[in-house]
């Protein structure tokens, strides 16, 4: 029975991280589209974080559900985690201000890989075989999604832009650190609380660095305020209160894998909504992506995070 109620646990888990990756996918797509508006990065991101922050402790307050104040100790490490947030996203949307939806999310998510090895090294939390297939058979997919070097020989499909790739590679790095230090947490403050002085810090270290650089830029075009309330609710609370949610019954590695799912549909709606076209091997990419993420939770796979022995790391908010 209780072998069961893992199992069960763990499917939710899944389905949280997989909802978290779904919420994600359309902040490349809101993104570009702020930038054409005329909005500065930290002029979106400021408000972003600053927005999401409001309405979560706002909600605590109101619900009275739980303290908004965890403690200074945990408050300050939490600020901290907001601030190492920021500025993986302000890497991640440098890069993608240079390359399309599709490829900056797909290159961002090499960090599942980064994260196993990491937990590996620090937690001793070995890999088996099916995990590591996973991981494999997910990035193989990523690449084949947005087929980043270009179609030779065909004109307007140029090779990948460097600088972009080299700042949303570093993001990814950035992430993967702040995944596993994240995880810690979470266990101790829960999903919610931790959201709201995440999304905090990263405000905060926005409209400092935006102030500082003069760059922070809230021209907004007719339609502008909608832009940022979904990048709000659907593009950072929701995902990032259900990936935190869902990595704590699934562990650091398993959610950071069904997280790859998110370039997948990122990929969907900038063929839908950005005229990125959308080719036959691209989707081959996609299909291996979402078997890569029911692979790691296929019976025989190890209940990470969920077993008393062999416990990986304890648990992490989420993608930029």
């Amino acid at each position: 029975m209780r072998h069961r109620e893992l199992r069960g646990s763990r499917w939710l888990g899944a389905g949280l991280c997989a909802l978290s990756a779904a919420g994600y996918s359309g902040l490349p797509i809101l993104g570009k589209l702020a930038f054409a508006a005329g909005m500065s990065i930290s002029g979106v991101l400021s408000v972003r974080f600053a927005g999401a922050a409001v309405l979560i402790l706002g909600f605590l307050v109101l619900s009275r559900r739980r303290p908004v104040y965890p403690g200074r100790r945990a408050a300050l490490a939490l600020l901290g985690l907001g601030l190492m947030y920021g500025v993986q996203a302000a890497m991640y949307f440098s890069g993608l201000r240079r390359l399309p939806a599709s490829e900056s999310s797909v290159l961002l998510y090499i960090y599942p890989a980064i994260v196993t090895l990491l937990a590996w090294r620090i937690y001793h939390s070995r890999p088996r075989k099916a995990e590591i297939g996973a991981i494999g058979l997910g990035l193989l997919g990523m690449v084949l999604t947005v087929r980043p070097w270009g179609v030779a020989g065909i004109e307007g499909s140029p090779g990948l832009d460097l600088l972009g790739a080299a700042l949303v590679v570093g993001a990814a790095v950035c992430y993967s650190v702040y995944i596993l230090l994240s995880a810690i947490m979470v266990k101790r403050t829960g999903p919610l609380v931790s959201t709201g002085w995440i999304t905090a810090g990263a405000g905060v270290f926005f409209a400092v660095v935006g102030a500082a650089t003069r760059t922070l830029a809230w021209k907004l075009p007719p339609y502008g305020g909608w832009l940022l309330l979904g990048m709000i609710l659907f593009n950072t609370i929701l995902p990032l209160v259900a990936f935190l949610a869902g990595l704590d019954r699934v562990g650091a590695a398993a959610a950071s894998l069904i997280s790859t799912l998110e370039p997948v549909f990122t990929v969907l709606l900038a063929s839908a909504f950005l005229a990125e076209r959308l080719e036959g091997i691209e989707i081959v990419g996609g299909v291996m992506v979402l078997s890569a993420a029911i692979l790691v939770n296929l019976p025989g796979v190890r209940l990470e995070g969920l077993t008393e022995h062999g416990r990986s790391p304890p648990a992490r908010p989420s993608s930029v």
